[in-house]
């Protein structure tokens, strides 16, 4: 399983919980019980909006093939010289 569809499926957790706390809460039957369900319901939004954040934020950096200029190169690296040193030293001890 890829980096992708493990954080899908940690998204896909978050909801469910969500969900089952949205109907534990119109089942509370008294106040106390709903505003503690309703404050864990809060937190479990929280983390199911920081998987969506990072699921949108890990699908638009998806690796782009790497980049090719629309024409090719109408010359070769340009030229650099090759300097022959032990000649150079030869010259400077005459």
């Amino acid at each position: 399983m890829d980096r992708h569809s493990k954080i899908r499926k940690i998204l896909e957790i978050e909801l469910e919980q969500i969900k089952l706390l949205a109907d534990a809460v119109a089942m509370a039957s008294n106040f106390c019980l709903r505003d503690k369900l309703l404050k864990i319901m809060n937190e479990e939004l929280g983390e199911a909006m920081f998987w969506n954040f990072f699921l949108s934020y890990h699908e638009a950096m998806q690796p782009s093939p790497p980049f090719q200029p629309p024409y090719e190169q109408p010359y070769s690296l340009p030229y650099t010289p090759c300097y022959n040193y032990s000649e150079k030293k030869k010259r400077i001890k005459k």
